[in-house]
């Protein structure tokens, strides 16, 4: 479609992005039909923006598994243009691109199964070839975006804890902060039996990192992220830490 109308309408996402009421007014936007893929590109622009990016993740979220229900195979797309922009080779530097995938993932099922393990692998390190990321800002990316899926998909987050321990006990605050919030989502969307059994070790292992990890400076440094509402909230990592041992604490309990 013509350029002017890629113009028109990241201008009109921008100020929806800009709104208070931007939850409300970005739904106007996406109406039923074609209008998921045209909104596509406009949002991307504006992921680099700090000031747009979880709102436009969130679009992002709606679009896309909208489109996914009546043109499957155009939300693949998607998703692997998305893929590519992680990777060093694109050019790209992937701003806001893992909150974006966690954002649609979280909202389509059907998405989830194809692509939430490629996704939360970009969040952990094997030692072997993988899609770990180093930069700090965008693996925060994936730890906000996961605990969107968490809360939406339990089972889907899930191979994401045995690795959390280290991204507890990361030197950068901001991490630190991201990931308590994943445990805290995690924690309170498992059913019980996942405390027991084989999977108590990964709690246990997240449980002690935490507690150790939850004194270290930067506790003041605060993230914001989506609730499941749709509101944007912020909080420090303090507070995060504190309500996720809580919640891992009183799963392996109960």
């Amino acid at each position: 479609w013509p350029m002017s109308r890629f113009r028109e309408l990241k201008a009109r996402f921008a100020a929806v992005c800009a709104s208070p009421d931007w939850l409300r007014l970005l739904e106007s936007l996406l109406p039923e039909g074609a209008a998921f893929k045209e909104a596509v590109n406009p949002l991307l622009a504006l992921l680099p923006r700090p000031e747009c990016r979880l709102k436009a993740a969130y679009g992002l979220g709606l679009a896309v598994s909208r489109l996914a229900r009546v043109e499957m195979e155009s939300a693949r797309v998607i998703m692997r243009r998305l893929m590519w922009s992680m990777n060093e080779e694109s050019g790209n530097l992937g701003w806001g691109v893992p909150e974006a995938m966690g954002a649609i993932v979280s909202m389509s099922p059907a998405l989830a199964r194809e692509y939430a393990r490629v996704f939360l692998s970009y969040g952990y390190e094997t030692g072997r070839d993988d899609n770990f990321l180093d930069h700090a800002p965008l693996r925060c990316g994936v730890y906000t975006g996961a605990a969107m899926l968490a809360s939406a998909d339990f089972a889907a987050a899930r191979p994401l804890l045995p690795y959390l321990s280290r991204a507890l006990a990361e030197p950068e605050a901001s991490i630190r902060a991201s990931a308590a919030l994943l445990l805290l989502r995690l924690a309170r969307a498992a059913p019980a039996g996942d405390f027991s059994g084989p999977g108590r070790a990964d709690w246990e292992q997240a449980l002690d990192t935490a507690r150790a990890s939850a004194s270290l400076s930067g506790g003041d440094t605060s993230i914001e992220y989506i609730i499941e509402e749709g509101s944007i909230v912020s909080a420090t990592a303090g507070d995060l830490f504190a309500q996720a041992v809580q919640a891992v604490e009183q799963g392996l309990v109960s």
